[in-house]
C-alpha cells in the first residue's frame, strides 16, 4: 500500500550521488563501474517522484559561503577557483540528474534561482506541486 506521505530529503541521495562520482575514487569513473552506476541510479530513480535543485548565481553564491559561520571546502579560494568548482558541481549535478531520468521518465525536476527568486515563492510553488499530486 503506497503511503500519501511526504518525505523531503535535503541533499540526500543526489547529492551523495554527485559527490561520490565527482570526487570519490578514481574507479567510480571508469568504465568498469557503469553497471554500479546504473544500479543506482535505477534503485534511487524509483524511490524518487521530484527532485528540488536549488540554485544561484555565482556571486550570490561565493557571498554566501563566505558570509556563513560555517565551514566550506572553498570559503577562502579566490573568485576564479570558486566559481570553477560550482561549474564543477553544476555539470556533476546535471549528470546525476540526466542518468536518474534516463531510467525514471516520470521522474520531476523542478528548478529554482534563488538570486531571482523569493523563497516565498518558491514555497508557494513547491506547496502547490505537492498538495496537486496528493
Amino acid at each position: 500500500m503506497r503511503s500519501n506521505k511526504i518525505i523531503i530529503l535535503d541533499q540526500g541521495p543526489i547529492y551523495l550521488l554527485t559527490e561520490i562520482r565527482e570526487f570519490g575514487s578514481d574507479y567510480l569513473r571508469q568504465g568498469k563501474a557503469d553497471i554500479l552506476w546504473q544500479d543506482l541510479y535505477s534503485r534511487w530513480s524509483d524511490m524518487l517522484n521530484l527532485i528540488v535543485w536549488l540554485d544561484a548565481e555565482d556571486t550570490d553564491l561565493l557571498k554566501r559561503i563566505r558570509s556563513r559561520d560555517k565551514d566550506h571546502i572553498i570559503k577562502n579560494e579566490s573568485m576564479e577557483s570558486t566559481f570553477e568548482f560550482l561549474a564543477r558541481y553544476r555539470s556533476a549535478y546535471e549528470v546525476t540528474l540526466s542518468s536518474l531520468e534516463k531510467v525514471h521518465a516520470g521522474l520531476k525536476i523542478l528548478r529554482f534561482n534563488t538570486s531571482s527568486m523569493p523563497p516565498q515563492e518558491i514555497a508557494d510553488q513547491l506547496l502547490l506541486e505537492f498538495t496537486s499530486n496528493r
